[in-house]
């Protein structure tokens, strides 16, 4: 699936000509020395997750719909206390709610420090989502830990992508999504 050669390959280059090839790059040389030495991490947990979602993709009754499928601060209008609109739909699809929910709670609910959701903050977010639904979108804190997990995988595999198309991509933003996937990994199952 993953063109892992060609990954390794344009990231062993001179980490300074990689940094340069993408326009305005957020990452460091440095970072990108990382991502290299990290490969067997990133290949390991695209395996873990190729399995875990076709595991639940296989038994899963979870409810599907449209979902937004960017959730994050900068889309959520307010004023005051309440949300009065969200805007960029253009990853919008129809999906496993839980999709949304975990993508959401995850920049809602985290402390990025620590790489992992706020036990307290995630557990009310996930029964406000819950509540304002009408209906529920997972079983369990845990199984809403485990779509968390594998939303961060997914990230990590878009940033490598855009890396490989010579699409602008953020190395900070891929190694955060990283550190958290390799910590909540205990989650998967």
């Amino acid at each position: 699936m993953w063109q892992w050669e060609r990954i390794q390959s344009l990231l062993a280059n001179d980490p300074e000509e990689v940094v340069r090839l993408f326009e305005n790059p957020e990452g460091t040389v440095s970072e990108v020395k990382y991502i290299l030495a990290s490969l067997e991490s990133i290949k390991y947990l695209a395996e873990c997750a190729r399995e875990w979602i076709e595991g639940t993709s296989d038994a899963s009754s979870l409810p599907i719909g449209a979902i937004h499928g960017d959730f994050a601060p900068r889309n959520v209008l307010a004023n005051a206390e309440s949300v009065s609109g969200i805007v960029d739909w253009d990853d919008c699809q129809v999906e496993w709610l839980a999709w949304d929910l975990a993508k959401a709670a995850w920049e809602f609910c985290s402390e990025r420090d620590i790489c992992s959701p706020v036990p307290r903050k995630l557990i009310d977010f996930w029964e406000t989502y819950e509540t304002s639904l009408g209906m529920q979108v997972v079983r369990s804190v845990s199984e809403l830990m485990q779509f968390i997990w594998s939303v961060r995988c997914i990230e990590i595999f878009y940033a490598l992508g855009d890396a490989l198309n010579g699409d602008r991509w953020y190395p900070k933003c891929l190694l955060l999504n990283l550190r958290s996937a390799l910590q909540l990994i205990a989650f998967k199952t």
